[in-house]
């Protein structure tokens, strides 16, 4: 049984679909993530396993027979509700300290990868949530989304967690522990959606931690 947290969720943007997500995890379950994590973190690789100067932080994968990482699955999986979707990659942290970045990027690959059974295979969709934020910037931006004005009207709430940039510069999400977002990378027709285009901006002074979990389709 998941003893999860009661999270709640705005949407931002129906076409593409981006998510808001608060208290998705709580402090003893961060806690034992990052507790967990800490021994494996190296430093962060592109695809076919090379360093880049456009992603310059580190990450681990944590182990999949771990029931707290089993429950944090089992809640992402449940999140999708009705959507259609073929399994959760393993869960994987990335961490940000003091002028660490990643560069623009899609999580949907262009050359779609063959799974263990040998399927072809992509990332649906996207969950990026916060563990640590105890840092001077580094939002995770994505610079073709937009948001509605009136999320702006709610007691502060949008001003907490969203910062809007120039126009057509589109939106960044500002770093809370437990919170994040959530996106689809793909189309209905299963190609890439170019909107998906984010990025992780240079944190300026501390320390950040992020939770990817990745949909396959």
């Amino acid at each position: 049984c998941d003893h999860s947290p009661t999270y709640s969720t705005q949407l931002l943007s129906f076409d593409p679909l981006v998510l808001y997500i608060d208290n998705f995890l709580d402090a003893s379950e961060i806690t034992y993530l990052l507790s967990l994590g800490q021994p494996l973190f190296t430093r962060s690789m592109i695809t076919d396993r090379k360093i880049s100067s456009g992603r310059t932080s580190d990450s681990c994968f944590l182990p999949g027979n771990n029931s707290m990482v089993a429950r944090i699955k089992q809640r992402a999986a449940h999140f999708m509700g009705g959507l259609s979707f073929d399994g959760l990659e393993a869960v994987q942290l990335v961490r940000y300290t003091t002028g660490q970045k990643v560069n623009l990027h899609f999580d949907w690959h262009q050359t779609r990868p063959l799974d263990r059974q040998g399927r072809s295979c992509n990332r649906l969709a996207s969950f990026f949530i916060y563990l640590s934020a105890d840092c001077v910037s580094g939002e995770t931006w994505f610079p073709n989304v937009t948001v509605s004005r009136d999320l702006f009207d709610r007691d502060g709430w949008a001003e907490e967690r969203i910062r809007v940039l120039e126009e057509g510069k589109g939106i960044a999400f500002l770093p809370r522990a437990g919170s994040g977002v959530f996106w689809m990378n793909l189309r209905s027709d299963g190609t890439g959606d170019q909107r998906s285009l984010h990025a992780g901006l240079p944190v300026v002074e501390g320390t950040k931690v992020g939770m990817n979990i990745w949909v396959k389709k």
